[in-house]
C-alpha cells in the first residue's frame, strides 16, 4: 500500500505540474509545446484526478487495514489533504463545457482556488520529507520553481 501511495503521488504530481505551469509558460514563451499544454490542460488535469483517486483508495486501505499498527492520519493532514481531494473531485466533476457555462465566473474561481489548494498540498507533502528522501527534495524544488514561473509570468503581464 505504501508503494502504491508513493507511486500515485508521483503520477499525480507530474501532470499537475504541467497543468500548473501551462499558462505561465505560454505567456512567457509561446511555442508548439506550450500551445499543446494549453489545449490539453483539461485532460492532464483529469489524469491528475484519476491518479489521485487511486492514491486516496490506497491511503484509505492502508489506514483501514493497518490502523492498529500505527498512529493513523494527523488531524492537520485530514483537513488539508482532505481539502485537496475535495477540490480535485470538484474540479474533475466540472471539467466539461456544460459545467463551465453553467457556473460562469464561479467555474474560474473554483478551478483557480483548487489549483492553489492542490499545489499547497503537494509542496507541503514533498517538503516535509525532503531531508530523508532525495526524490522529495527534487519534487519540492520543481514545485517551488513552478511557483517562481507563475510569479514571473504575472509580473511580465
Amino acid at each position: 500500500m505504501r508503494a502504491t501511495i508513493r507511486v500515485t503521488a508521483f503520477t499525480s504530481a507530474l501532470p499537475f505540474l504541467l497543468v500548473f505551469v501551462a499558462r505561465p509558460l505560454h505567456q512567457l514563451r509561446r511555442s508548439t509545446a506550450t500551445r499543446w499544454l494549453m489545449i490539453n490542460r483539461r485532460y492532464l488535469g483529469l489524469s491528475v484526478a484519476a491518479s489521485h483517486w487511486w492514491h486516496l483508495v490506497a491511503i484509505i486501505a492502508l489506514v483501514t487495514w493497518y490502523s492498529a499498527d500505527g498512529p493513523g492520519i494527523s488531524p492537520l493532514t485530514k483537513v488539508f489533504g482532505g481539502g485537496g481531494f475535495v477540490m480535485l473531485g470538484l474540479m474533475a466533476a466540472t471539467s466539461n463545457n456544460a459545467s463551465q457555462r453553467a457556473l460562469g465566473r464561479g467555474w474560474h474561481w473554483l478551478h483557480l482556488v483548487g489549483l492553489w489548494v492542490v499545489w499547497l498540498d503537494f509542496i507541503f507533502t514533498y517538503s516535509g520529507s525532503m531531508m530523508v528522501a532525495p526524490l522529495h527534495a527534487v519534487m519540492t524544488l520543481l514545485f517551488a520553481a513552478a511557483l517562481l514561473l507563475r510569479i514571473a509570468a504575472f509580473w511580465a503581464r
